[in-house]
């Protein structure tokens, strides 16, 4: 996610998990996926809550909810699993629109 993030946003605006805060202001990015999975046809789902907070410790804001769908066209593990890239890249578009 952070990869993803940081491909739209650019990787001085993305810190990912670990990596020290830079002085001054920061916001903080909260996603929590409460689904990711494949079926038996071979269609993820990605269904995730985000929001961005701030302060120390962070104060949350407005809570977005995202569903993305995508085909991977076969149940076979790579398909699956490139599927499941593409969506994690779909989430990070919309995160990046709103940001």
């Amino acid at each position: 996610m952070s990869d993803d993030l940081r491909a739209r946003l650019g990787t001085a605006a993305v810190l990912a998990p670990g990596d020290p805060a830079p002085p001054g202001k920061v916001r903080q990015l909260l996603v929590v996926f409460e689904r990711f999975s494949a079926d038996n046809a071979g269609r993820v789902v990605l269904e995730a809550d985000w929001t961005v907070g701030s302060g120390n410790p962070p104060r949350p804001g407005a809570t977005h909810h995202e569903r993305v769908e995508e085909n991977a066209g076969s149940t076979q593990g790579g398909s699956v699993a490139a599927a499941m890239s593409r969506a994690l890249g779909l989430l990070a578009d919309a995160i990046a629109q709103r940001l």
